[in-house]
């Protein structure tokens, strides 16, 4: 397991411009093979010496062990469980600022897994969700190059398995920038995965967060697309039960008016029940009816 932390040095070595950068790994696992070549093999003899100079070398190496460790967890996990640990979950997840697309969607596998077979407590949900996001992010001017709907599928993936297990605090601390993401990667990308992970995660936003911060009036311009988007129900069946019809049917108004419909329908729904109208809904009523006198006195002098 330390050998992805290892992989991480040389990555930031490599960035850092050193000519050449060789690991030393599989001590146990190649000890018996002496047919090894002089340029893999380690001065003491035990291992494989890999050289890892240059960024196509490294990301190659990365993902293909990610994708042997996602491997033994999925089929061993009583035996690979108890090494994992937050320093090497925290190694995998900051490879991503050296992958490849390869290499992203190897981490994100493995984020995946990792959450589905291991304690979530190990995950570094927040840092993981703002990655996320930077990379939705780069969409605004169409998908960047290796972006496509395979990648697509395996980043939804791993957003729906990170966002629906996080805590509540880490909902609302990026509940502002994935909003701000939503609607935008939703009909952007071809994945399915994708805008089921977006709107499940934006269902959980609307749960905990105020209306503000998820803007229910952008549903309302969502309807408009030519495209439709079967998942944004859900979105839609959760903002109407959090606001109310009264208040969705509205929400394109000014918040003022929004409020004062709201107090208007308190007061009738109040008379209704036989209660007593408030001190305040009395001096209103007292001000319209004041004016209707003067309209009626203003009425009558006219006609004189």
């Amino acid at each position: 397991m330390f050998l992805i932390e290892d992989v991480l040095h040389a990555a930031s070595l490599s960035v850092s411009g050193s000519s050449r950068v060789m690991i030393k790994c599989f001590s146990e696992c190649f000890s018996g093979i002496e047919d090894l070549p002089p340029t893999n093999k380690p001065i003491d003899g035990c291992g494989l010496l890999v050289d890892l100079s240059g960024k196509s070398r490294l990301q190659h190496f990365a993902t293909w062990i990610l994708k042997l460790i996602s491997k033994c967890l999925t089929e061993g996990t009583l035996y690979v469980e108890g090494l994992i640990h937050a320093s090497f979950v925290s190694s995998v997840c900051s490879l991503l600022c050296y992958g490849d697309s390869d290499l992203h969607m190897a981490c994100f596998d493995f984020v995946h897994i990792i959450a589905t077979v291991t304690d979530y407590e190990l995950i570094p949900h927040q840092n993981l969700i703002r990655s996320i996001i930077t990379i939705l992010n780069l969409d605004k001017e169409g998908l960047p190059c290796f972006r496509n709907t395979t990648y697509d599928s395996s980043l939804g993936v791993c957003l729906n398995t990170l966002h629906s297990s996080c805590p509540e605090d880490i909902v609302k601390l990026t509940a502002a920038d994935l909003v701000g993401v939503f609607f935008g990667s939703l009909w952007r990308t071809k994945s399915q995965q994708l805008k089921v992970a977006l709107c499940g995660a934006y269902v959980r936003i609307a749960q905990v967060c105020p209306p503000h911060v998820w803007k229910p009036e952008h549903l309302i311009s969502a309807l408009c697309h030519p495209e439709p988007c079967l998942p944004l129900i859900e979105c839609f069946q959760v903002a109407v039960s959090t606001l109310g019809p009264h208040l969705f049917g509205g929400i394109q108004g000014n918040n003022k008016n929004v409020a004062l419909l709201s107090n208007e329908n308190k007061s009738i729904e109040s008379i209704r029940h036989g209660q007593k109208r408030s001190i305040q809904d009395m001096d209103n009523l007292k001000i319209k009816r004041q004016k209707l006198n003067e309209e009626i006195d203003f009425t009558d002098a006219s006609i004189e």
